[in-house]
């Protein structure tokens, strides 16, 4: 294939990607129900729909998760910010108290108490209904290990990211340059140094998974961004294997391969990436 040929090659995986990313907005980013526009402890500040938790059998949203963790702290103290809350729904909680004056004031001294608040939370059945990538339940011995492990995804994904892009760059930079073996070298280091941090990056990525738990249309989007995270990792081994073969065998044919493989790469990652980023700041993240 020629110059030409790769560059309209190129424009139709990007306009490609960009189908997908708005069939996935339509598809996801329609609003959810929601009881309460504002959030009952920043009463100013609008509640997200993927921020929740389930109190007396009705699903309060917040606009963050420090909002949500003073609820559950003290969620008294944030009732009556709430719509339609009554009087009678307010002294019939289910949490902590009964009935009695005595009992509501001593729940309102121990209201910061920590293991009050432990209490206030497994009444809640937060073990199903916590925040973004937090797990639930005490892990032992291996499973602790691998918990802590998925905690570094985050730190390291970055890098693989950012040297896929620079091999692709480098790529379309030897093209332009009528094949300037810097270009080439670079790409070539930067696939590989990259391919090795997705592997890492994706491994650490199944490991958080494993201990996440995502509310709603977010568990779709997680379950895409974990294998879309794997196809990345696979394809940018690919790519590196044909980059070293080519540079060992300098075939036209495997320069080919090097670069249909490179650009789904590139493709892959910028998808995963994408759907890494609605997991962290919501279904709605990318409207403009």
């Amino acid at each position: 294939m020629n110059f030409k040929t790769h560059i309209l090659l190129l424009i139709f995986l990007i306009i490609s990607f960009h189908q997908l990313v708005i069939s996935n907005v339509s598809l996801f980013g329609q609003e959810l129900k929601m009881g309460n526009v504002f959030c009952p402890v920043t009463v100013d500040e609008k509640a997200e729909p993927d921020i929740w938790v389930d109190y007396q059998g009705r699903r309060i949203y917040f606009c963050c998760r420090d909002c949500r963790k003073d609820f559950i702290d003290n969620p008294e103290a944030y009732l009556a910010n709430l719509p339609d809350y009554s009087e009678e729904n307010s002294s019939s909680s289910s949490l902590v108290h009964d009935h009695s004056e005595h009992s509501h004031k001593h729940h309102a001294q121990n209201a910061d108490d920590p293991e009050q608040a432990k209490q206030n939370a497994e009444k809640m059945n937060l073990s199903e209904n916590h925040d973004h990538a937090v797990g639930y339940g005490q892990a032992s011995g291996f499973k602790r290990v691998i918990k802590f492990a998925g905690k570094f995804h985050p730190l390291v994904v970055h890098f693989p990211i950012a040297l896929i892009l620079c091999a692709m760059l480098a790529e379309i930079l030897y093209t332009l340059t009528h094949q300037n073996p810097m270009f080439s070298s670079a790409g070539r280091f930067c696939i590989v140094i990259g391919a090795v941090g997705a592997v890492f990056a994706t491994s650490l990525g199944w490991m958080a998974g494993e201990f996440a738990r995502y509310p709603g249309a977010l568990e779709t989007v997680l379950f895409r961004h974990r294998w879309l995270g794997v196809g990345t990792a696979v394809f940018s081994t690919i790519s590196a294997i044909v980059a070293l073969i080519e540079t060992f065998n300098p075939v036209p044919k495997y320069r080919r391969f090097y670069r249909f493989f490179l650009i789904l790469t590139t493709i892959l990652v910028s998808v995963t990436g994408h759907f890494g980023a609605t997991l962290i700041y919501g279904l709605d993240y990318f409207k403009y």
